[in-house]
């Protein structure tokens, strides 16, 4: 896993979907872009994509250079990959961006701000139907919609920390590989919450609430329990190694503690 690689995916020009199998890939790769081999299924799981999109969309990547094939296939194992990202376009840097939008309710040149330009998911995963939303346009009559649609619903904004939280959650799920948690029921909450959400946030706070030191300490801790060949299940499972790891920056600790740490968590999952 790289995280210096996955880093620089963010600073090349890619659509969505070509940017979540990058961010996949970049998952198994070591910092020079080497050692990728995950199966089709194996990238399908993690991206949430089918597995003929998966292949689609590799096959585009490899096609401009950003993919190269490296071993093909055995019985044994899946093809081997290197990442090129030389071959990407870099994108235009923040401020040129920025400055390009200009005030978000005046129209772009050539079109207006509700119109995706670079193209979006939908072209990889197929159009969904949405029903129009009249608040976005005054033309649209709510009655000429029909009297059995679903009035639209309203989006309710994230508090601060509930954004962090669901940056951290992604984030994780991406580094470990785990699937999010499910929060269809009243039981299904109060689980994430107390084996994601609430450790996720207690990390957070440790690392001083810095967003990007905590993201680095987990893919640490998450690397250090994979090499001791520990049960990583969810956020609670890490964040005993995540605070020793933290700890370690602040004040240096032995390698003893440190397995000992990593024991700790273990037992904890169980």
């Amino acid at each position: 896993m790289s995280i210096r690689l996955m880093s620089q995916v963010w600073e090349h020009e890619f659509s969505h979907a070509e940017q979540t199998i990058m961010l996949a890939l970049a998952d198994w790769a070591n910092d020079d872009g080497g050692n990728v081999f995950p199966s089709v299924a194996r990238i399908a799981w993690k991206t949430g994509y089918e597995e003929r999109q998966v292949q689609r969309i590799m096959k585009k990547l490899r096609g401009t250079g950003v993919l190269v094939l490296v071993k093909r296939a055995t019985v044994y194992r899946p093809n081997e990959y290197r990442i090129i990202l030389s071959k990407a376009p870099l994108k235009e840097t923040f401020e040129t961006w920025k400055e390009s939008r200009g005030d978000i309710m005046t129209p772009r040149k050539g079109g207006d701000n509700l119109t995706p330009e670079r193209g979006d998911i939908s072209g990889e995963r197929g159009d969904i139907a949405v029903t129009p939303d009249p608040s976005l346009n005054p033309s649209v009559d709510p009655l000429a919609i029909g009297a059995d649609a679903p009035l639209p619903v309203v989006p309710r904004k994230l508090t601060e920390r509930q954004e962090i939280l669901a940056n951290l959650e992604k984030r994780f799920s991406m580094i470990s590989g785990r699937p999010l948690p499910r929060r269809e029921t009243k039981q299904d909450k109060e689980l994430a919450s107390k084996r994601w959400w609430q450790p996720l946030w207690r990390m957070y706070e440790t690392a001083n609430k810095d967003l990007e030191a905590t993201i680095n300490l987990m893919s640490e801790a998450v690397k250090n329990m994979r090499a001791s060949r520990l049960t990583i299940s969810a956020p609670q499972s890490v964040e005993n190694v995540f605070v020793s790891l933290f700890s370690e920056r602040s004040c240096p600790i032995s390698d003893a503690q440190l397995v000992g740490a990593q024991l700790t968590a273990q037992g904890w999952t169980k």
